[in-house]
């Protein structure tokens, strides 16, 4: 039974017993000197989580806020660049964070099938005061891989319903 990413995420975080774990997509090619320029980035910039500088922009968004949402969905698109919002949402696809940290925050929700679940972490994160950023690192994610076996009305769907369900979560009751 697929639950989603994030159930899925948690399932194997209850088996970790190392200080960090990672998280990666399967249509992301990493190598050994990859997950160490990971690792080296996060500990010499006292992150408790990184994932990846993207160039790709569906990979490269702000932390949702009810501006935000209404710049990226709205007209306002055509004057304002997302790039205003300086607090960025970190890949889940390529996610390296401390496993104590990711726990304490209570893992990932799985109320999220898929979409918003890192929105939503990296949300917790920057609420928390805990520190993430972004390696720049020649990690490939194609990115889109888990989407394209279903239909344009399920993909709607199910984003909308994720968006609904991180604005509950996070925006007052005008948002």
């Amino acid at each position: 039974n697929n639950r989603g990413f994030a159930s899925a995420c948690n399932q194997g975080l209850s088996h970790v017993t190392k200080k960090w774990t990672l998280f990666l997509n399967p249509d992301v090619t990493v190598s050994h000197q990859n997950l160490l320029e990971l690792l080296t980035f996060a500990q010499q910039n006292s992150l408790k989580a990184v994932s990846i500088v993207s160039d790709k922009d569906a990979y490269s968004k702000p932390i949702p806020s009810v501006l935000s949402l209404l710049t990226e969905f709205t007209v306002l698109n055509k004057i304002v660049p997302l790039t205003i919002f300086p607090t960025k949402t970190l890949i889940g696809g390529v996610l390296c964070i401390e496993t104590d940290t990711l726990r304490k925050i209570g893992g990932w929700d799985e109320r999220f099938f898929l979409w918003f679940e890192d929105s939503d972490l990296s949300k917790r994160l920057h609420d928390a005061k805990i520190p993430y950023g972004f390696c720049n690192t020649n990690i490939i994610h194609l990115g889109g891989h888990s989407v394209k076996k279903l239909t344009t009305t399920k993909q709607k769907q199910l984003f909308f319903q994720s968006m609904n369900l991180y604005a509950r979560k996070h925006f007052s009751i005008f948002g």
